[in-house]
């Protein structure tokens, strides 16, 4: 498959907007706003970069889960 392969650094980016979307999408706020006030001023991405990273997140299996 093309691009298959990330390197370490993209997996942790991935993870870090991810850590970051789930500690605010259950405070009832909309993934545009949670996109506007926490991952943008940070990560510099588009949204649409921001939805595929919360998608990717599927990709890399959280050890902190799998270890319970």
């Amino acid at each position: 498959m093309k691009n298959e392969f990330k390197g370490s650094s993209y997996e942790e980016r991935v993870r870090n907007v991810n850590r970051i979307y789930d500690e605010h999408s259950r405070s009832g706020l909309s993934n545009r706003e949670i996109f506007r006030r926490f991952i943008y001023p940070i990560y510099r991405i588009s949204e649409k970069t921001f939805y595929n990273w919360l998608n990717a997140s599927a990709k890399f299996p959280d050890p902190e889960k799998n270890s319970k």
